[in-house]
């Protein structure tokens, strides 16, 4: 992608100097515009376009992957959560089994003595 053409809403035309798996750094037409450095897809989905059509759909084609990622990333978590919780609660559920446990010994404990 480094050479490649891309518009920008604000800052118009540029090229595409450098690219790492999550960024795209631009040198702008302007000459008041300094470089700008983009998250990689991201910056395609709202205020930048490549020139060539081709890439176009590519960025966007990286920009639905990077949102099914994303989702599976949020369900991953959800379960976990999920499960933490449940545990949790089976965890005060047992603590509180033994707890009641406890008082009836205690309760019957007393009762032996009474007698």
């Amino acid at each position: 992608m480094i050479g490649k053409t891309v518009w920008h809403k604000a800052f118009g035309r540029g090229e595409i100097f450098q690219m790492d798996s999550n960024y795209i750094e631009v040198s702008f037409e302007k000459e008041e515009v300094d470089n700008k450095k983009f998250a990689y897809p991201e910056a395609f989905r709202s205020f930048l376009r490549f020139e060539d059509s081709e890439l176009q759909k590519q960025a966007e084609a990286n920009l639905g992957e990077a949102d099914r990622i994303e989702i599976e990333k949020k369900l991953l978590d959800k379960e976990e959560s999920d499960k933490r919780q449940a545990e949790e609660s089976e965890l005060k559920a047992k603590a509180l089994k033994e707890k009641r446990a406890t008082a009836a010994k205690k309760r019957k404990d007393a009762k032996k003595n009474e007698i």
